[in-house]
C-alpha cells in the first residue's frame, strides 16, 4: 500500500472522505477498499481552486464542463490481487450510482510512483501544458470518465421499433400496463405531434427509458389548488402582464375618482344656485310686505337695530340651507367606491410549463436520470417548468429525486400531488463561494422577508474582502445559480481556528508578562522567569496542537466546504437538484460486492467514528 499510495492513516481517510467503501466476496471477506473524496489529499493545491490549478498545469481541453460539482477525486484504492480489475469497477460503480452529478473520477498520484495495476487501463493520465516541465510538479495527475464505466446515454425521439424493447420495462414498472393494451407504447409513438413529444433512452443500441411530455394541458385546475404564484402560475409574461393590469386600474380608478369629484362640484353649485335663488325670491316677498304694513310710519332706532339683526340671522339661515341642499345633492350621488383591481387573465396567456404523462427507465440507469430530462426540456424551448402528477399513494420513480413538491392552497385539497422542476435546476451547476462585504446588497435583497437578516448581514460584513482569505470566525457560503443568490449558510468556526486563536493569544500574553517582569526584576531571576515562561509556552503550545489534532475532520470540513459543498448543496437545496441516495443500479457479481467502510470499521474499534459521505 505505502509503496503506490506513500503514507497514509485509514481512520483519517475514512473520516475524511466524501464516501469510503469495501468490496466483499461470496464469504463476506473484504476483498477491496477505495475512497472518495470532492478534492485530491496530495499536491500542493488549494482547497476552493484546486480544479482550475489542475487545469492551469494539465491539458484539460477534452473533458467537457469541467467543474468541482462534477468531479471526484479517488484518494486510495487497494484490491486482493485476484479480483483487482473486479473490485474496481465496482467502486467506482457505487460512487457514479451516489453522486449522480458526477461525470468524471480523478486520480492524483506521486511523480515517482509508476502507475499500476488496475489502475493502467482505466485511468488516462493527463498531459502537461506546453511550458510546464515535469520537474516543476510532483504529482501526476489521471481521469476516468463515467461512460467508460456506465455506458454513454444517448436520448433522442422515439420510433415505432422502439416497442419491443421498451415493453419489458415499461409493465415491470406500471402493473396496469396490460390494462391499457398490448401496443399502448407503439399508439403512443406513432401519435407524436409538436405538442406530445416521446424521448426514448439508449444505450449500446438498445432502447433503455422512455419519457413522454405534453405542453398540451389545462392548468386552471392546478392553478386553483395549489400555491403557484411563486412561480408566476406557469405562464408566460405573468409580471408584464400583472403590472399592465395594475397600472390600467389605476388609471382607470383615478380617472373615475376625477369624475366623481367632478360631478360632487357640480351638484353642490346647482344646489347652492337653486337656494341662493329661492331665498332671495323669500326675502324680496317679506320685504314686500313689511313695506306695505309700515308705508306711512317712520321706524324707530330700535326697529332698525331689530332689523339688522333679523338680516345677520337671514345669512346663517341661508349658509345653514345651502349646507343641506348641498349634503343631500351628495347623497344622491354617494360617496366614490374603489372597484377591487382585477385578476390576471391566466388563461390568455401562454403556458409555461409541460407536463409529464409517462416514464419508465431500466433500474441500471437510474443514476443517469437527469440525463434524459435534460433533452426533453430542450424539446419544448419555451417552456420552463416540468410538472408530474402522482397519487398520494403512489410509488415514487427515480425522477422524482429531480422535483420539488408544490403546496397546496389553504383549505384546498386534491387527489394528485404536484411536483415541479425548473430547467436552470438541470442545466445550470451550483457556484458556491464564501461571502465577503460585497455581497451584502444581493445578500439583503434575497434576506428582505427573513425575521433576522441581520444573522448573515453582519457576518459578511465583518469578513475579509479578499475571496482567498481563510476567515478566523464565522463565514457565510453563498449559492447562486444563473449568477442569483439561491441560498446561504452560515458556518461556525472549526475547533481547529479556536485552538489557533487561543494559542496566538496565549503567546501575546505570555510575551508581554515575560518581557514586563524581567525588567522589574533582577538579572538572574528574570532568566528563571524566562525559562518558566519558554516552557509554559511550550506546554501551551502542545495542548493547543493536541486540541487541532483532534479536532482535525471539523476544520478539514470547515476548509473544504467551498469546493466540497459544490456536490453536496446542489443535492439537497430546494428547488434546485434535490437528491437522495440512490439504491444500487444493479445486482453485484457473485464474487464481489460494494459496501459502506464505516459499518466495519465501527464494529472493530470502540471509537465512535463519524459516519462518512456514504452514510447518509
Amino acid at each position: 500500500m505505502e509503496k503506490h499510495w506513500g503514507p497514509y492513516s485509514l481512520p483519517r481517510l475514512v473520516e475524511r472522505s466524501a464516501l469510503s467503501c469495501v468490496a466483499v466476496d461470496s464469504n463476506d471477506t473484504v476483498v477491496g477498499f477505495a475512497c472518495f473524496h470532492h478534492m485530491p489529499s496530495l499536491g500542493d493545491f488549494s482547497t476552493a481552486t484546486w480544479l482550475d490549478e489542475v487545469q492551469a498545469q494539465w491539458d484539460c481541453a477534452y473533458l467537457e464542463d469541467l467543474h468541482p460539482a462534477k468531479t471526484l477525486v479517488l484518494q486510495m484504492f487497494f484490491a486482493e490481487h485476484l479480483h483487482d480489475e473486479e473490485v474496481l469497477n465496482e467502486v467506482i460503480r457505487m460512487a457514479l450510482v451516489t453522486f449522480t452529478e458526477v461525470d468524471r473520477i480523478m486520480l492524483v498520484l506521486p511523480s515517482r510512483i509508476p502507475l499500476f495495476a488496475p489502475l493502467i487501463g482505466n485511468f488516462e493520465p493527463l498531459v502537461l501544458r506546453e511550458g510546464v516541465e515535469p520537474e516543476q510538479v510532483d504529482v501526476q495527475v489521471l481521469v476516468a470518465q463515467r461512460a467508460e464505466f456506465m455506458g454513454e446515454m444517448l436520448v433522442r425521439p422515439a420510433v415505432v421499433e422502439d416497442h419491443d424493447d421498451l415493453v419489458p420495462i415499461f409493465k415491470a414498472q406500471h402493473p396496469d400496463a396490460e390494462q391499457l393494451g398490448e401496443f399502448f407504447l407503439a399508439q403512443m409513438i406513432q401519435d407524436q405531434n409538436a405538442t406530445n413529444k416521446m424521448l426514448v433512452a439508449e444505450v449500446q443500441g438498445r432502447a433503455v427509458g422512455l419519457l413522454a411530455l405534453t405542453a398540451d394541458a389545462d392548468l386552471t385546475a392546478l392553478q386553483e389548488v395549489y400555491e403557484l404564484e411563486p412561480y408566476d402560475f406557469l405562464v408566460q409574461g405573468y409580471v408584464e402582464e400583472a403590472q399592465r393590469v395594475k397600472e390600467a386600474h389605476a388609471a382607470k380608478e383615478l380617472r373615475r375618482r376625477t369624475e366623481h369629484a367632478e360631478a360632487i362640484d357640480k351638484v353642490k353649485a346647482e344646489a347652492r344656485t337653486q337656494v341662493e335663488e329661492e331665498f332671495e325670491q323669500y326675502l324680496a316677498e317679506r320685504q314686500a310686505e313689511e313695506e306695505e304694513e309700515g308705508a306711512d310710519a317712520e321706524r324707530t332706532a330700535a326697529e332698525e337695530e331689530a332689523k339688522k339683526k333679523k338680516a345677520e340671522e337671514d345669512e346663517v339661515e341661508l349658509v345653514r340651507l345651502i349646507a343641506e341642499a348641498q349634503e343631500d345633492a351628495v347623497a344622491e350621488i354617494g360617496n366614490f367606491e374603489e372597484h377591487p383591481e382585477p385578476e390576471v387573465d391566466l388563461s390568455s396567456l401562454p403556458v409555461n410549463a409541460v407536463c409529464l404523462t409517462l416514464f419508465c427507465l431500466d433500474p441500471a440507469l437510474d443514476c443517469q436520470v437527469h440525463k434524459i430530462l435534460r433533452p426533453a426540456m430542450e424539446a419544448f424551448a419555451e417552456q420552463e417548468y416540468c410538472l408530474v402528477l402522482l397519487q398520494h399513494q403512489a410509488r415514487h420513480s427515480s425522477l422524482m429525486r429531480l422535483m420539488q413538491p408544490v403546496a397546496p392552497r389553504l383549505g384546498q385539497s386534491f387527489s394528485h400531488a404536484l411536483y415541479m422542476v425548473h430547467r436552470a435546476a438541470l442545466y445550470t451547476p451550483l457556484e458556491v463561494s464564501r461571502g465577503g462585504p460585497d455581497d451584502v446588497a444581493e445578500c439583503a435583497e434575497f434576506l428582505e422577508e427573513e425575521a433576522d437578516p441581520a444573522v448573515f448581514l453582519d457576518t459578511l460584513r465583518a469578513a475579509p474582502a479578499a475571496p482567498a482569505a481563510a476567515p478566523a470566525g464565522e463565514q457565510v457560503l453563498v449559492a447562486r445559480v444563473l449568477g442569483q443568490v439561491v441560498a446561504l449558510a452560515k458556518v461556525p468556526p472549526s475547533p481547529l481556528q479556536r485552538a489557533a486563536l487561543s494559542l496566538s493569544l496565549s503567546l501575546s500574553l505570555s510575551l508581554s508578562l515575560s518581557l514586563s517582569l524581567s525588567l522589574a526584576l533582577s538579572p538572574s531571576f528574570s532568566l528563571f522567569l524566562s525559562l518558566s515562561l519558554s516552557l509554559s509556552l511550550r506546554v501551551c503550545a502542545c495542548v493547543c496542537v493536541c486540541v487541532c489534532v483532534f479536532s482535525l475532520p471539523h476544520a478539514y470540513a470547515a476548509r473544504t466546504a467551498p469546493a466540497g459543498c459544490a456536490g453536496a448543496a446542489a443535492r439537497h437545496l430546494p428547488g434546485l437538484l434535490r437528491a437522495r441516495r440512490p439504491r444500487r443500479p444493479r445486482t453485484p457479481p457473485p464474487e464481489t460486492r460494494a459496501a459502506c467502510a464505516c459499518a466495519a470499521q465501527r464494529a472493530q474499534s470502540p471509537i465512535t467514528w463519524p459516519s462518512c459521505g456514504g452514510c447518509h
